[in-house]
């Protein structure tokens, strides 16, 4: 597509194509069923006298026993194909999975001694990469031929020998770093965090989504370290009149405001947005920033703390905070909710979407979320999910799964070195792939005729819809304050 951007899953994705086929097979399995009990009428004694010399004209080529054969060859056929592809889109990424977790399992067995065992080999392969670097400039024909395999026209394969070739290009005594993709991320993701488990005392099973145990025990130390403490939410002093969002664009805004507020003191802040549609009902649109410090178990909730618990599936501050700020802005069941979040915040709200029992206390009509990991949340058929990521943006891969293609999950991936804005294509740093301001962008370029973001369009619009005449919203703040500190 155009500026870059690929939609996967959603009502176009291929789940929704093999959903089809499977449909299709059932279809032609219940005609063949049909036709088959129609031959055995026609062979019963009381059709044969009375009917069969006009039921002659079906035999042969077009009769009934060849349309049912027919119809039950092309039932199972496409059954065969509905599998295929289902096993040619899950065997490559099952088997990187499995190899990186079992790698990592197997130096977390060695114990403690393995972390400096990395280090030294991590040290003795970048003194390599320096010697080889500066060998290129030597008079030699070992010269020559280190500066041939870092000549563009090399670096710029992208077999192994390209690989190579790009950690030879460039000046200075390192090569630029690389730009990871998706792929990449997610298995680095994984083997690091079988490694972690494996470290545990005693011996630990090879698992095989080792993700969510790594970030628990990483978590877990974390809190340990902050101490006990608790969360407390304020209400800001009152609801305040709003511009009425219609798009992906104009809720995303609304989460940027809540990084613009809650700049100046550090605390952490959600906004729960009221739209008044014109027939006297009301939706909502909830929207929750990303992290904003990169502490653990300080006074912001928003840290690198609560993206480990989120990761790890423990309770965590954020959601309690979102869901705590729903219930006093009066959200209630039966009232369609849009949750949006950015980074940590689209985790968040994938949490409370996925969570069967906050499924009673609200309906979540859609989850939008920009450079989220949120690959690992459960969300219910019943809920449209559009995912906003950049291409370039290593943060959708840290939960070290592939984004599941199924109808009610859209993802939409973005090339910034495809856009049409030359500021975009030279990015190649993740924090600036990161950046809210660049998925706002994103969101504006949606393509409007892909079946995939229609299906989200059409959820959407129970809380955006164009009927919606006022919109009030409030803004609450979370705190984390020391447990010793606070009364019961």
């Amino acid at each position: 597509m155009s500026d870059g951007i690929t939609v996967r899953g959603g009502a176009g994705g291929v789940t929704a194509q093999i959903e089809e086929l499977e449909a299709l097979a059932a279809a032609l399995g219940a005609a063949a069923h049909a036709l088959a009990t129609a031959v055995a009428d026609r062979a019963s004694a009381g059709t044969a006298l009375v009917a069969a010399p006009a039921l002659t004209v079906l035999d042969g080529p077009a009769g009934l026993v060849a349309c049912e054969r027919e119809a039950r060859a092309l039932g199972a056929g496409l059954r065969g194909v509905a599998v295929t592809y289902q096993e040619a889109d899950t065997d490559v990424t099952v088997r990187l999975r499995a190899v990186a977790s079992g790698m990592g399992h197997a130096w977390g067995e060695l114990g403690p001694v393995s972390v400096p065992l990395v280090g030294l080999l991590g040290l003795q392969a970048a003194s390599t990469l320096v010697w080889l670097r500066l060998s290129r400039w030597t008079p030699t024909p070992w010269g020559g031929a280190l500066l041939g395999v870092g000549h563009p026209a090399v670096a710029g394969r992208s077999d192994p020998l390209g690989a190579i070739g790009r950690l030879l290009a460039g000046p200075g005594l390192l090569p630029r770093p690389p730009v990871l993709g998706r792929g990449s991320v997610e298995t680095l993701t994984v083997g690091m965090s079988s490694y972690l488990h494996a470290l545990l005392p005693g011996r630990q099973p090879v698992l095989r989504d080792p993700v969510p145990a790594g970030a628990g025990l990483l978590a877990g130390l974390a809190a340990a370290a902050a101490g006990p403490g608790r969360l407390v939410v304020t209400a800001g002093p009152h609801a305040v009149p709003a511009h009425v969002p219609h798009t992906e664009a104009d809720v995303l805004s609304l989460v940027a405001d809540q990084y613009a507020a809650g700049a100046a003191d550090g605390l952490a802040r959600v906004a729960v947005q009221r739209l008044e549609h014109a027939d006297g009902s009301r939706s909502w649109v909830v929207a929750v920033p990303g992290t904003e410090t990169w502490a653990t178990g300080g006074a912001n909730p928003l840290d690198a703390l609560t993206d480990l618990e989120l990761t790890a599936g423990v309770r965590d501050d954020v959601t309690a905070l979102v869901t705590r700020a729903m219930d006093q802005a009066g959200v209630s069941p039966g009232e369609p909710v849009l949750l949006a979040g950015h980074s940590l915040g689209g985790m968040a709200v994938a949490r409370i979407a996925a969570d069967p029992v906050l499924a009673r206390r609200y309906t979540v009509a859609g989850v939008l979320t920009a450079g989220s990991p949120v690959a690992g949340y459960d969300v219910p058929a019943r809920t449209q999910v559009l995912q906003l990521e950049h291409a370039q943006d290593i943060v959708p891969g840290l939960r070290g799964l592939p984004d599941p293609d199924r109808v009610n999950r859209t993802t939409v991936v973005r090339d910034l070195g495809a856009s049409a804005d030359a500021t975009e294509r030279v990015i190649r740093a993740p924090g600036a792939a990161h950046a809210l301001d660049r998925y706002r962008r994103t969101a504006e370029l949606l393509p409007a005729a892909d079946p995939s973001v229609q299906g989200f369009r059409r959820a959407a619009a129970r809380v955006l819809g164009r009927d919606v005449v006022a919109a009030r919203t409030w803004t609450f703040t979370g705190v984390r304050v020391p447990a010793q500190g606070c009364r019961p």
